[in-house]
């Protein structure tokens, strides 16, 4: 398994993820989950069982679309077991839920999905609860299986059109459960497109642009973007984080930041727009020097080589440069 807990670069769900929930977020959430990639078509995600003591009962290979995050299913689906491909003899399944291992370090409330994919996203927004999967509408939810959610609290949150199974399903948890809730919620905001496409909780996630999905947005309408922030090692930030930027700057200001605004609900296309509403009127001399020019984090002078802010450059090409306008 550990062999597998690498080579995320052409692991086509984790490069979904990267452009949807950050790469760190990505990252923390393979780690945890355990997620692994396989070299089988390219780059296979692995999606590991491993019981609450710990034992990897096997795994689950998929093949995802790295552009949408949609399972591959044509012209054949895109899916078989490790066990399998690896042919081991006399070898007999019993499978676990998806994440089962973290119940050893978590008592909190469990919220039961059907998909892998999911679990991971669904844990990233909703870090309060503890996100299992069953593998499917039917998957491993069995009585067998459910036995290590004994006195947990659970809430099922099924796909779109499986409401009404898992409901019935809920029984098998009702006697060794502490609480079982079935959620509504989905089916209650759905549409009849929605619900004849079978979305999830993750796909409704995700309807609302990330930061991370904004910038995706603009690296695509500007490849440049990407090799000016790997080169500068900027960060994206969330605008609520801007606050945190100190109005004078008496030391080197910290430049690797890059922030993406949204205003209610609403998020800016256009990354030199934002930027020159955050950065407008500052340095007005430097504005006026040859050596510098309007960059992606501000002014960025010529004679130092590096970003500027109020006037706090001390080039020594100005004498005094007049404090930011209110």
């Amino acid at each position: 398994m550990r062999k597998t807990l690498s080579h995320y670069d052409i692991n086509p769900l984790y490069l979904f993820l990267c452009k949807t929930i950050g790469k760190d977020a990505a990252n923390r959430q393979f780690e945890r989950y355990k997620v692994g990639t396989s070299k089988k078509w390219g780059g296979a995600t692995v999606f590991w069982q491993i019981d609450k003591d710990c034992n990897v009962r096997s795994g689950k290979l998929m093949g995802y679309n790295p552009k949408d995050g949609h399972r591959i299913k044509e012209p054949i689906p895109q899916v078989c077991w490790v066990h399998s491909e690896l042919k081991l003899p006399d070898f007999h399944l019993k499978q676990c839920l998806f994440g089962e291992h973290l119940l050893a370090t978590s008592s909190a409330t469990v919220m039961l999905v059907e998909s892998e994919k999911t679990c991971l996203i669904a844990s990233n927004f909703m870090p309060d609860f503890l996100w299992l999967a069953t593998g499917g509408k039917d998957g491993c939810f069995n009585e067998e299986t459910m036995q290590v959610l004994r006195g947990r609290d659970v809430i099922l949150i099924p796909d779109l059109g499986a409401t009404e199974k898992w409901t019935k399903k809920s029984a098998i948890l009702t006697p060794i459960c502490k609480s079982v809730t079935v959620s509504t919620v989905l089916e209650q905001m759905a549409t009849d497109e929605q619900r004849e496409a079978g979305l999830d909780i993750s796909d409704f996630l995700l309807m609302q642009e990330t930061k991370q999905m904004i910038l995706q947005r603009m690296i695509e309408r500007n490849p440049a973007l990407q090799k000016l922030i790997d080169a500068l090692g900027l960060e994206v930030m969330d605008s609520s984080q801007c606050d945190e930027i100190p109005t004078k700057v008496e030391s080197e200001p910290q430049l690797n930041r890059l922030t993406i605004i949204q205003t209610e609900g609403k998020s800016a296309e256009d990354l030199s727009s934002t930027q020159e509403q955050r950065w407008h009127g500052r340095n007005a001399e430097c504005h006026k020097c040859k050596l510098s020019h309007e960059g992606i984090n501000g002014t960025y002078c010529g004679k130092l080589h590096r970003y500027v802010e109020y006037g706090k450059g001390n080039c020594g090409i100005e004498s005094e440069v007049p404090p930011a306008p209110e």
